[in-house]
């Protein structure tokens, strides 16, 4: 699609609370950024035609969906475009409670992972679309109005605005509304319809469930990089986990740990070492190179007598 104009719906997936969880947690920007990744990663596999991506805007996603001529083709579109946008609510808020269960530390940002919201802004109007070195673009006055419309006076830190253009457009009849305007210096007074989705339905992780991949790459860097400097300065303390959760999160099995000293496990903070222990057989020597007698050397100390 290259130099043409287009009647489309766009829609901005926006996470709330996006710059206070930044700038508030700036000497854990690792984890603000690894959870932001995983929260747009979420919304972005749950995008479907005819939804398409425009770009990926830092702490939110631009869509679109072309305005298909044909009446009785886009009743059906509409339809699906409404289900797909309150099925990004649901996704959401249970990548949260993923990311809660699995958090890597008890940094700001890891606590505070809950607090993010997502809002979403819907509007309706004509673009040109073009491409630029292979990426799409697009300008008008339509890609203006969202992104203004980002910043409103909805006081909710969840919600979907439909302007009035989309609201027609999509018939979201089925949605409560609260009807409003938002007024602006440059582009004057628009209609607005408002929807407050409800809580979805409790998140329950399968039983074998574990932590993203993401997770288990940024502690093992942090521990690696931390491990040395909490040996010779103990009272530094780790601001990762720790003990079981620890071993939990490297797929440390139960046997391994069972009749260990409790407090030999809750010291654990070291990196796991990324291989299966194997088979081992009583009165085996073991070597354990390591900077001290850890963890791991007396799980190979108990398997061998």
């Amino acid at each position: 699609m290259n130099d043409v104009v287009r009647h489309a719906v766009f829609f901005i997936a926006d996470i709330s609370g996006y710059t206070k969880f930044i700038f508030s947690n700036e000497k854990d920007i690792s984890h603000s950024q690894m959870v932001i990744r995983e929260l747009i990663t979420t919304l972005l596999d749950e995008v479907n035609l005819p939804l398409q991506l425009i770009r990926i805007e830092g702490d939110a996603i631009f869509l679109y969906a072309i305005k298909d001529d044909d009446d009785q083709s886009w009743e059906q579109v509409s339809k699906h475009l409404v289900v797909n946008t309150m099925a990004l609510f649901r996704v959401f808020t249970h990548k949260l409670t993923e990311l809660t269960i699995h958090k890597v530390c008890n940094c700001t940002a890891c606590i505070n992972i809950e607090a993010l919201k997502l809002k979403v802004i819907v509007h309706s109007g004509r673009a040109a679309f073009y491409q630029i070195n292979g990426h799409q673009e697009l300008t008008g006055t339509s890609p203006i109005v969202i992104h203004r419309l980002c910043k409103n006076s909805v006081e909710a830190d969840e919600y979907v605005l439909f302007t009035e253009s989309a609201y027609n457009d999509l018939a979201p009849t089925d949605l409560a509304v609260v009807e409003g305007e938002e007024t602006y210096d440059d582009i004057g007074t628009i209609k607005t319809y408002v929807h407050y989705p409800p809580e979805p339905g409790p998140y329950v992780p399968s039983p074998d469930a574990k932590p993203p991949t993401i997770f288990i790459e940024t502690l093992r860097e942090e521990v690696s990089r931390e491990y040395a400097g909490v040996a010779l300065n103990p009272e530094l303390g780790f601001h990762f986990h720790t003990g079981r959760t620890l071993t939990a999160m490297l797929d440390y099995r139960d046997e391994w740990l069972e009749g260990l000293p409790e407090e030999a496990i809750e010291s654990f903070a070291g990196m796991g070492n990324p291989f299966d222990l194997g088979p081992l057989d009583p009165r085996q020597k073991v070597v354990d190179a390591g900077c001290g007698a850890g963890l791991d050397c007396l799980i190979a100390a108990k398997m061998v007598g």
